[in-house]
């Protein structure tokens, strides 16, 4: 991952998650914004940042998120 902010990280990993390198993503994206996002490659998409930022998600925290936007939030709280 080359983007050094979260957000732009986040982009770059629902980007190939998704083998979609064209997608739009804002803070508003939602799974049903994005084409191909179901309930199997979530799970996948999560590891993905996991990985990608060296954190982990409690299962409850990631129950409530409503957007990319939320997550970004999230993932800055457990970055800090």
């Amino acid at each position: 991952m080359t983007a050094q902010n979260p957000f732009d990280r986040t982009v770059e990993v629902i980007r190939a998650t998704f083998k979609d390198p064209t997608v739009r993503v804002t803070p508003d994206t939602t799974a049903d914004d994005v084409p191909g996002w179901d309930s199997l490659s979530h799970a996948v998409f999560l590891m993905n940042i996991e990985r990608a930022f060296g954190i982990r998600f409690d299962p409850r925290e990631v129950l409530e998120l409503e957007n990319v936007g939320a997550l970004v939030e999230l993932i800055g709280a457990k970055l800090t």
